[in-house]
């Protein structure tokens, strides 16, 4: 189960990539019924930390 987890997740994270060639997974929509809401599936939100270089004192 967690392979099939882990394949759904990757699958997920590739479609969701701007400029990325779609993937198919073959139990994609079983697998949305069940995880699309899960946290680590979807996450509400997403930190990044973005630098900025004329701000750098180093």
């Amino acid at each position: 189960m967690k392979t099939l987890v882990r394949q759904y997740k990757t699958v997920k994270d590739n479609n969701n990539i701007s400029g990325c060639k779609r993937k198919t997974f073959m139990y994609e929509k079983e697998l949305d019924s069940l995880y699309k809401a899960s946290p680590n599936i979807q996450p509400q939100f997403v930190l990044s930390r973005i630098m900025d270089e004329d701000n750098d004192e180093d």
